[in-house]
């Protein structure tokens, strides 16, 4: 998504809040009557990578598999376009050709799927960012010089990531600051802080409020959507070493996207558990 008009373009993989942050910024900016454009060729000087915890999102692209396969099975993908109906059915193909009909071969076998397909519901993000054809290196082996290869990318671009995470703990911390019990503290004449969502800094100040109040909507509009269940669902369907090995193929990954100390976090509460 492309604001001329600020010099901004926010860019949002699958799987990593797509359809809900797109929903809320382009209600937001034609609310406030500034034009927006989707043309991928055309990024403006200041770019705002959009992430999720690579390891989490991992296990989210296979929820995601599942519920597709499901709908497909029962004819209910109609409302997809031609293309997306094509891509949908490469990507169940790829799943069928590897024999990959659980959590666990999904694991064992994933570097042979990100070799296999271009759908960006699976494949790492950085593949989603980096545009790389399909096969590349980058694509089909995650560890690369994740540095040297984003600011190649973005060699002409001011680029910055921000992590969808930190958007909720943002509106719950503005949400609890505009409750009634703490406007009545503030007084009408004396509004609370609202802390800001950075991608927005150059922006009306009205469209922090605005962005709150319209992901928050779209977020529990969308709730029976999602394509994850609760991040601790596969802690039965999975042994420990094959979370493990998750964890190192995305290691270098949730290290550059500032993920660092989470896998060691999940691995702790994933003994926890299931000991």
């Amino acid at each position: 998504m492309n604001v001329p008009e600020y010099n901004t373009s926010f860019i949002i993989p699958h799987k990593s809040g797509n359809t809900i942050i797109y929903s809320t910024l382009s209600d937001i900016l034609q609310l406030n009557s500034i034009e927006f454009n989707f043309v991928n060729e055309e990024l403006e000087k200041n770019c705002f990578l959009f992430i999720r915890n690579p390891i989490d999102r991992f296990f989210s692209s296979y929820d995601w598999y599942v519920k597709l396969k499901r709908l497909y099975d029962l004819n209910m993908l109609n409302k997809l376009t031609k293309k997306e109906l094509e891509r949908t059915e490469e990507s169940l193909k790829t799943f069928e050709d590897l024999e990959i009909d659980s959590l666990s071969k999904f694991i064992q076998k994933y570097n042979s799927f990100i070799e296999s397909s271009n759908d960006t519901h699976f494949l790492p993000q950085s593949s989603f960012f980096l545009n790389d054809p399909l096969g590349n290196e980058i694509i089909s082996n995650l560890n690369f010089n994740f540095r040297k290869e984003y600011d190649k990318r973005f060699e002409n671009y001011n680029y910055r990531f921000f992590r969808i995470e930190d958007i909720n703990d943002i509106v719950k911390i503005n949400n609890n600051l505009l409750s009634e019990s703490n406007l009545k503290n503030f007084g009408i004449l004396n509004k609370p802080y609202i802390k800001p969502f950075y991608f927005l800094k150059d922006f009306p100040n009205g469209m922090n409020n605005s962005f709150m109040v319209f992901y928050t909507y779209f977020k529990d509009s969308l709730s029976g959507y999602h394509h994850s269940k609760n991040p601790n669902y596969y802690y039965d369907e999975i042994t420990l070493n094959e979370y493990l090995t998750v964890c190192e193929m995305f290691k270098k990954e949730c290290i550059f996207f500032g993920y660092d100390d989470e896998p060691n976090l999940v691995n702790k509460e994933f003994k926890r558990n299931v000991l």
